[in-house]
């Protein structure tokens, strides 16, 4: 996977990254000017009762150390067309790209099946923590009332129904908060978490929870791995299923472990269209990468809207950053570029005629199909496809 140049690079991550540390700290000092937080924060818990804010601090701060050092390392290896790791490292400290490339087709199959091999095996790791930390409880009642109205929902499912009639001689003896109950009774959360349940109930709902730990700790991987090599695959999988607050969620009827699933499903198909983009290599499979990111992304929003409304708008960003960098004859293609234009010459009336950017969102890629159809007989075969991060 090709990375960006420097000077694309930088000027992101410096807004990014002084925007967001600039927000923490705006916050946090307005926790501290209360007159009585300084005595509670300081005698008590130094976060304060909700840890929105001061945590995240160091992170943001050790992180800038480590993009500092990543990104003078990088720099050299480009200046010096080195890779970033001597050849003398171990598999498990340097990056799949600071090996020689597989010289025949065998071996890239044997490379992918073994990193595949390696992310499936954290995942079922990840799923043997979460039940044998569950393992004694998983016939205990559910502990928080939401896990009742999420069970309810999966019951309505499988009952083939999406609510049932109120009771309606005294329908205020079944009030509850999450269950609406106003002529129709049924649970008042989105259906993703419900049925997610639903599809594990015959072999115990509490399964698909600990399942659902495994997928993330698994896809955690894989986009790792994708981005930074075997190490980082190692690495980002095992934070995962020793991660302590995923453990105890995995124990818990709640939607956060399925928006989970689709969010990650949503984080490896991007990534790999932004590195099969990146390489050239569009077409058939960065359409089924983009319908699978967008399926992961559609179910995340039926478990949890806001959440992964807030994963899926950088990468929204990303791209509409793109198409702005775009000049008007390429929106028109969705970065397929003629052969006049491959080439470094101009064609004649290119930006006539071309719509404003929201419409060419939508049928850029019908329209970038049939020019391709035209050069190449295959409208889904793409000979430069320019979405780079």
């Amino acid at each position: 996977m090709s990375h960006p140049r420097p000077s694309d690079r930088f000027p992101a991550f410096w807004a990014a990254w002084t925007v967001t540390t600039l927000l923490i700290v705006i916050f946090e000092a307005i926790r501290w000017a209360y007159p009585e937080s300084p005595d509670e924060n300081l005698t008590g818990w130094l976060c304060g009762r909700e840890a929105d804010w001061l945590p995240f601090l160091p992170i943001f701060l050790v992180g800038l150390v480590f993009w500092k050092v990543g990104g003078a390392s990088r720099q050299r290896s480009a200046i010096n067309h080195q890779p970033e790791h001597p050849v003398g490292q171990t598999i498990l400290s340097a990056p799949s790209s600071a090996f020689p490339q597989p010289s025949t087709r065998d071996a890239q199959l044997l490379s992918h099946l073994s990193n595949a091999l390696l992310s499936l095996l954290l995942g079922l790791l990840a799923v043997g923590a979460a039940a044998w930390t569950g393992w004694k409880m998983q016939d205990l009642p559910p502990a928080y009332h939401d896990e009742y109205s999420y069970l309810f929902q999966a019951l309505t499912f499988l009952d083939g129904r999406t609510s049932y009639p109120s009771f309606e001689p005294m329908p205020q003896l079944f009030d509850q908060m999450h269950v609406l109950n106003e002529g129709r009774f049924a649970s008042r959360y989105f259906p993703g978490a419900g049925a997610w349940f639903a599809a594990f109930h015959d072999f115990g709902s509490i399964w698909g929870v600990w399942l659902a730990q495994g997928i993330v700790a698994c896809a955690a991987s894989v986009v790792a791995g994708e981005i930074a090599g075997r190490s980082a695959r190692i690495l980002a999988g095992l934070a995962v299923v020793f991660s302590p607050g995923l453990v105890l969620f995995s124990q818990l009827y709640l939607a956060h472990l399925p928006t989970l699933v689709g969010l990650s499903l949503f984080l490896v198909a991007i990534v790999r269209l932004r590195s099969q983009c990146a390489e050239g290599r569009g077409g058939k499979h960065a359409l089924i990468a983009a319908f699978f990111a967008g399926l992961g992304l559609s179910f995340a929003m039926l478990c949890r809207p806001m959440t992964a409304a807030g994963v899926g708008l950088p990468f929204g960003v990303s791209l509409f950053d793109w198409l702005l960098r775009k000049r008007v004859a390429d929106f028109s293609e969705i970065g397929v570029k003629t052969p006049s234009q491959q080439n470094g010459t101009e064609q004649k009336g290119a930006g006539e005629g071309n719509a404003s950017w929201p419409p060419l969102v939508v049928t850029g890629p019908l329209r970038s199909a049939g020019t391709v159809e035209s050069r190449t007989g295959d409208g889904l075969e793409s000979p430069s496809y320019g979405w780079k991060a």
